[in-house]
């Protein structure tokens, strides 16, 4: 009987204990939930300063075990021609929160393990999102940890939509989530096994996209110049395009993978794609590889460059009308050309190796490097009279290298694969002796131009540049004689060149005012 009476008093005492764990929990919890919003909301200005988006709750109704809330996102009253929700509409999340050490919602499934709370998220019907569900479209499970951390598995259930010439399939997917306390940290990982998008044109013609086996992977960290610095994949099993009037296209085994990283003053990274077949109907275009890198990119001065191309795009995105793409494309070119000096002040250098296609018949093969110098620390000297360009060359390339292998067949395959079907072997045989031509033609003009020089069956060109001497396929020329054709090209209203701003349109566009 005294043993039993122990018992009983040990379960009471830690009975007492985890209610006042859990009631202290929801008091944290609504003490800091204005604090949790507004912090998103400030993360989410910094990010995406023209999202048009707030974060808001409402009817927190607390207890002892658990507390309910909803989330809404909602519209934040700036005026846009973009904003992807109306006026008065609202995205809502009904959130019901277990406080811990032991939350009631993991104790169920048996997860013992102590956590801050558990969440379980779900989307509510709104006019912004009825025509997503009749049953929730979006659920979650999220495990909040003692230091702010949140593991989730976020839940899409499939769909399938048939509405006015407009069909919609998705196989739904779990999407695994964990974000950082601070936001400066997270990693995303899920799979989606098939989705459809079929659409009509006005003309009745129907435009279908099929993908199969989408995955994601990334792991994304806020780096010391405040710059994401991601290490991802993205894979697709496959997709096919079917074009309303042309023939269907497919994609096999498509990858992209990408890595940054950081040191106390520089940047680099890395992105790599590759594709395994490229099918035009039932014909085989061929495979493709391109591995591009970076490194010794100035940290502070990209990180500069990234707030001016943000804010350029929200000034687009805001209000097209406003500031045309041209105008765009010219405010930017001249942003990139005033960061230039800082982005090269760690001697960066660029790198591809290779970019490649490979048919039936042969690969072709482009390989390029350029080096960069700070041209704060080159004591490279302009000749006199010579042009701008040139001195920019000498003072901030310190070595260029690039390389071309074509070969002929390769490319003739190329055109036949890539051109109307035959309907016979003889019509078949004329469509490749035509490719063959063209091939043949397309050497002779890069030949006689002085380009390219063909070589084994294969068009191939050279460039070397360093210590301010050019070798261009096998000719020492100097820098000055190979910029020439590029440099000084006159326009129908005179010698403005690019560098000119682009002219008023037709109609008065407002243009945002130049920094002083």
């Amino acid at each position: 009987m005294k043993k039993s009476l122990v018992a009983v008093g040990v379960i009471v005492a830690l009975g007492a204990v985890w209610t006042g764990a859990s009631w202290y929990t929801g008091k944290q919890l609504a003490q800091n939930i204005d604090t949790v919003t507004a912090e998103f909301n400030k993360q989410l200005q910094e990010t995406y300063p023209n999202s048009g988006f707030k974060l808001v709750y409402r009817d927190y109704q607390g207890g002892v075990f658990s507390s309910t809330f909803s989330l809404v996102l909602q519209p934040d009253g700036s005026a846009s021609e973009t904003r992807p929700l109306a006026p008065k509409n609202e995205i809502v999340l009904n959130e019901t929160v277990s406080h811990g050490p032991l939350p009631l919602a993991l104790l169920k499934k048996m997860n013992l393990r102590p956590s801050m709370a558990h969440i379980h998220s779900e989307l509510a019907n709104t006019e912004a999102t009825k025509a997503l569900q009749n049953q929730p479209f979006f659920s979650a499970e999220t495990r909040v940890a003692f230091n702010g951390d949140t593991a989730s598995v976020i839940s899409l259930r499939p769909l399938d939509i048939d509405s006015e010439g407009t069909k919609f399939a998705f196989s739904g997917t779990d999407i695994a989530l964990d974000l950082a306390h601070d936001l400066r940290s997270s990693r995303i990982s899920g799979t989606v096994s098939h989705f459809l998008s079929e659409t009509t044109n006005y003309e009745g013609g129907k435009e279908t996209i099929v993908l199969e086996g989408l995955g994601l992977e990334a792991n994304n960290h806020r780096g010391k110049f405040n710059l994401d610095l991601c290490d991802g994949s993205v894979t697709l099993k496959s997709m096919k395009v079917t074009p309303p009037t042309s023939d269907p296209v497919m994609l096999n085994n498509f990858v992209i993978k990408s890595t940054m990283n950081e040191d106390d003053k520089n940047i680099a990274g890395a992105i790599t794609l590759s594709l395994d077949t490229l099918l035009l109907k039932d014909r085989d275009l061929g495979r493709m590889k391109f591995t591009f890198s970076f490194n010794q990119l100035d940290g502070e001065a990209t990180q500069q460059f990234a707030k001016t191309y943000k804010t350029l795009s929200a000034s687009f995105l805001e209000s097209p009308s406003a500031m045309d793409p041209l105008r765009f494309q010219y405010e930017l070119g001249q942003s990139l050309r005033n960061a230039l000096p800082s982005l090269l002040k760690g001697n960066p250098n660029f790198t591809i190796a290779p970019l490649s296609w490979k048919n039936a018949k042969g690969e072709s093969t482009l390989n390029a490097s350029l080096n960069l110098s700070n041209p704060a620390q080159s004591t490279a000297l302009t000749p006199p009279a010579q042009s701008d360009e040139e001195g920019v060359i000498r003072r901030a390339v310190k070595q260029l290298d690039v390389t071309l292998n074509a070969p002929m067949a390769m490319l003739a395959e190329g055109i036949v694969q890539a051109g109307r079907q035959a309907q016979s072997d003889q019509e078949h045989q004329q469509l490749i002796a035509s490719a063959q031509e063209q091939v043949k033609m397309l050497a002779g003009v890069g030949e006689m131009n002085q380009i390219t020089v063909t070589k084994d069956d294969a068009i191939t060109s050279s460039l070397h540049y360093a210590d301010n001497q050019v070798e261009f396929n096998g000719r020492k020329i100097s820098l000055a004689e190979f910029i020439a054709p590029f440099i000084d090209i006159p326009t129908d209203e005179g010698d403005e060149g690019d560098d000119a701003e682009p002219e008023a349109q037709d109609s008065p566009a407002a243009v945002p005012p130049q920094a002083k």
